[in-house]
């Protein structure tokens, strides 16, 4: 336990660093401790929902371990939500191996698979990806938790523990045209008929004015989510369209429009969608 210990007092002052520049507060050894105004919890899951300070401490061994790994962290100034992560993910390690009694000298990498197998029961793929990506951080600190003692290196792990938390970025599966979250994506945010019911509403609206609060108030808004829609463009893109935008070739009968572009003189010619 001597890198523990040496290293734990490490932490005590970059903890206390970091607490006279105002950015932490609380207690080095308190159950919690306030990251830019939010709450970074030192204690084992509950079944229970409790208040932070009434849940119990996480281990003694892994309560320090986790100590220095946030302490690490914040020198990095990361978001709050980057942290809370991270220790969200420690937080659920440390249960799986009380639940199946394992002790830091016996962790290897099924300990990991487990630990995002059970994250996977009760949160999102989003979710579930980057608290594997936490639990990566976690082991590549622990891989190097290390002191020099008399010249001679000591670590606290015995052996050096390599694991790919096999969890793909759900971002991409959800740009994948061919994927099935990409369809998922498409049937949960796009009505097949979306088109018609925008063309009754501004038909509705162009018949009877007084349905607006202000003329063309709700009118313009129709229009400009139609176009959007053929052009696939944003918002500010269209705000962006000149006057003469609108053009057709004569060759083909296709209709176009002229889109500006930041690394281009030229504009884009998007083709409208039929």
């Amino acid at each position: 336990m001597a890198v523990l210990d040496e290293r734990y007092e490490l932490a005590r002052k970059q903890f206390n660093d970091l607490k006279s520049s105002g950015l932490v507060s609380g207690d080095f050894e308190g159950k919690v401790w306030q990251y830019r105004s939010s709450n970074i919890p030192f204690t084992s899951l509950c079944s229970v929902q409790k208040r932070h300070e009434d849940q119990p401490a996480l281990p003694t061994v892994t309560g320090k371990l986790a100590r220095c790994f946030i302490a690490h962290e914040m020198l990095r100034r990361p978001s709050a939500t980057l942290v809370i992560g991270r220790m969200a993910a420690v937080r659920r390690l440390s249960a799986v191996m009380n639940n199946h009694d394992v002790k830091w000298s016996d962790i290897t990498r099924k300990v990991f698979d487990t630990t995002v197998d059970s994250i996977r029961q009760d949160h999102s793929e989003a979710t579930v990806y980057h608290r594997a990506n936490a639990l990566k951080a976690f082991l590549n600190f622990l891989n190097n938790f290390s002191i020099t003692s008399s010249g001679v290196p000591l670590r606290f792990l015995e052996r050096f523990i390599k694991w790919k938390t096999g969890v793909p970025n759900p971002t991409h599966s959800n740009l994948e045209l061919t994927s099935q979250q990409f369809r998922h994506r498409e049937e949960t945010l796009f009505s097949p008929d979306l088109h018609e019911g925008i063309a009754k509403a501004r038909c509705l609206i162009k018949n009877d004015p007084s349905l607006e609060p202000i003329n063309g108030f709700d009118r313009v808004r129709l229009e400009a989510t139609c176009f959007g829609m053929a052009l696939g463009l944003r918002v500010g893109e269209i705000t962006n369209l000149p006057e003469n935008c609108l053009f057709q070739d004569h060759d083909t009968h296709t209709t176009f429009v002229r889109v500006p572009v930041e690394k281009n003189l030229i504009p884009a010619a998007v083709p409208v969608a039929d």
